[in-house]
Order: structure tokens, then sequence, then C-alpha cells
């Protein structure tokens, strides 16, 4: 049997991880494709082939058509969909174009699926549900067998549910940690594999080991800065608080700064700052101030480090007002700490609080602000591809 996995820029870490669980299946033969065209050649038409995608909300219509396009040429084709994009409310139609369509953490579910699959059994329910956290310590970001090869998650869950984030709400409000001697031995297995730069995936660098995500556990965030520190010496680098992680703003602290300082081969650390008015991150429920965002940077800069501050435009209720602030924090914050600033434009996403919200339009004074930034280089990012696809949600 033939599985398939549908392997983009945007989903790899959660291809990479999906690879693992299958790994000790036997009887499987476990492929990744971009184009069509890589595995036309392979598609047995005459048995079950299984072709999985996993993806985020501006990327649902092209695997929709895509996986169409499979059920129609390859009739005994069986297609799978899960990600972030598919919860409750939208599971009956996005299973209209997919056979089964998988909600929540999938790594035991997708497990169980592709076994029993491959012992002849088909689930009856098209949709299939798991409401449960998982442990991660049971689960590799990598895979040594498949050779899927990337960040590597440390902590899953997100405390502080701010509205138009889907982490919290497909993840759940309780972080759970990878202990330091899995992530270990994640780390031995891609330098094994000559890959040499070690990035993390974490929805808050500072938090790890924090029972709660929000009262910072620092014995346990430099035993972590340390141990991966001694993993890799004089084999590779890491990347501490670089993407795919980011920090709050209130977590950088000089205690932070101080256990992360030389020991990153990070150069800019990214911030999640979101807003600089104050009035719109509470509508957003950040639970932090413009404040801590510049006295983030400030910290940094002390302490010969640099800053890429996340900004997100167009939410439905930004007024004028918010916009002049968010735009005089920018200003102080490229000025006079040499930060960068990360632009992105709201787009409503299924499963959070702002799911029906349709994004406010940028207007042209502010368009020009923004564009005048990327062209000085003091700002980069997707945002204007963000505005077309916001408006189409």
């Amino acid at each position: 049997m033939n599985l398939f996995f549908h392997n983009t820029k945007a989903n790899k870490y959660s291809i990479n991880s999906l690879s693992f669980v299958v790994e000790d299946l036997k009887d499987l033969k476990v492929r990744f494709f971009y184009e069509i065209s890589e595995i036309e050649n392979i598609i047995n038409k005459k048995e079950t082939d299984i072709f999985v995608f996993s993806f985020m909300t501006p990327f649902y219509e092209k695997e929709k058509k895509l996986s169409i396009y499979l059920k129609t040429k390859y009739p005994k084709s069986l297609t799978i969909a899960g990600g972030p994009h598919i919860y409750d409310k939208n599971s009956s139609e996005i299973s209209n174009h997919f056979d089964y369509v998988f909600i929540g953490e999938g790594e035991e579910t997708f497990k169980e699926f592709i076994k029993n699959l491959t012992n002849g059994l088909l689930p009856k329910n098209k949709v299939i549900k798991n409401f449960k956290n998982i442990d991660i310590n049971s689960y590799q970001s990598v895979s040594d067998k498949f050779k899927r090869f990337g960040s590597i998650e440390i902590t899953r869950g997100c405390p502080y549910s701010c509205f138009y984030c889907q982490n919290p709400f497909n993840m759940g409000k309780i972080q759970r940690h990878k202990k330091i001697e899995n992530i270990i031995k994640e780390i031995e297995i891609l330098l094994k594999n000559d890959f040499t730069d070690i990035r993390f995936i974490t929805p808050d660098l500072a938090s790890y080991g924090s029972v709660n995500g929000k009262d910072l556990n620092l014995k346990e965030f430099e035993s972590l800065v340390n141990e991966t520190n001694k993993a890799v010496k004089g084999k590779g680098r890491v990347f501490l608080g670089s993407f795919p992680s980011e920090i709050r703003p209130e977590h950088i602290t000089e205690d932070i700064v101080k256990i992360l300082k030389g020991k990153t081969s990070a150069k800019r650390i990214i911030i999640g700052g979101q807003s600089g008015s104050d009035e719109i991150l509470k509508k957003i429920n950040r639970a932090h101030t413009s404040s801590d965002i510049i006295k983030a940077v400030s910290i940094l800069r002390k302490n010969d480090l640099e800053a890429d501050v996340d900004f997100i435009f167009g939410f439905p209720f930004e007024t004028e007002k918010d916009l002049n602030e968010s735009k005089k924090i920018i200003e102080i914050l490229t000025q006079k700490y040499s930060a960068r600033i990360h632009l992105h434009y709201f787009i409503p996403l299924p499963n959070t609080p702002f799911e029906n919200l349709k994004p406010k339009p940028i207007d042209l004074k502010t368009r020009r602000f923004l564009s005048s930034l990327t062209s000085k280089n003091i700002a980069f990012g997707q945002w204007e591809n963000q505005i077309r696809l916001g408006h189409k949600s």
C-alpha cells in the first residue's frame, strides 16, 4: 500500500510528525510529493493508495482541488485531510471533498487509522475526532527512517487565548513541554543526518518548563538553553528565539536575556507585538501592553541582540487612532532600537472567536506607510498576499 503525503512549505512540520508515527508500520510504502507529476507513474490504479493532506486555512481551496482531481482520476484512492483549518463546524463541508477528515491532534488517531487500513479495515465515520491532548513526549517532530528533518516541537498549547489565533483553541490552553532528554534525542538524529541548524517550535520560547505558561521557570529554561547548546557543540548551531518560535514581549526580561545571550545563533529575536494600540491589544486579548513591546526591544538591544516584531493590521475594529498609535510605536522601534517589523494582515481563522469577522481594508495612507517600511528593508512579510486571502475568507 502506498501512503502519499502532500508535502508543501507550509505544512512540512506536521508532515514530519505524521511520518514519524508510521515508521514502524509494515507493508506500507511512504512517499512525499509536491507536484502530482512526481508520483503519477507509481500510483496504483487497481489498489487503494492513500493521499494525506494537512493544511492551514489559506491553503484549503488548493488542497481541496487536488483531492477532487485525485478522486476523479484514481477512484480507488483514499484522500485524508487534517490540520488546523478543520474543526467541528466545518468538518461536514470538508468531508464532501475528502474521504476522511481528522479533527484535533492527530498523531494517535492517524496511526490507528493507517494501521487499520493496512489490515483491510475502513472506519465507518468519515469524521474522526480527537479532543484530548496527547503526550508530546511520545512523538517526534522528525523521522529518521523517512529522512524528514526540521524544527523540533518543544511545547504545545497556549494559555493566552488571543482571539485571532487558533493555537489555544486547537491545541488547548494547558502547555505541554517535551522533556529535555527527548529534545536531545531529536537533535542527535538531526546532527547524524548532517542537519546542523537546530530550531524549535513553540508558542513562547521563554515559557518552556512553566507550569501555567505564564509564570516563567528560569531553571528549566536555562537547562533547555544549556543542554541544547551542549548537544550541538562543534557540530551545528542552535537558533533559540527565531522562527518558528517567538517570545512574548512581557517575557523578555533581563534574566531571560542573560540566559540566552551568547547561546543562540539567532541574530534577531522574534517578538509577538501585534499592535501598538493598547485598545487593540485589549480587544484581541493579548494580555500585554505596547509599553511591554518597547521595553522588550530595549532589553534586547542593551544586550546586543536585535528584534523582529510582529504587527497585524486590518482588524475590523481598528480606528484611525489605533493606526496612528501603531505607526508611532513602529517608528520608535525601528528608529531608536533598529528593530525590523514583520507585517501581517488579519485573516479570520476557523475555531477562533474572530472567525466570523471581516478584515478591514487598509487605507491608502497606511498602505503607503507599510510599503515605505518594506522598501527601506526595515519591514518584511506576506501582508499584501494576506490582504487577498483575507478578503476571500
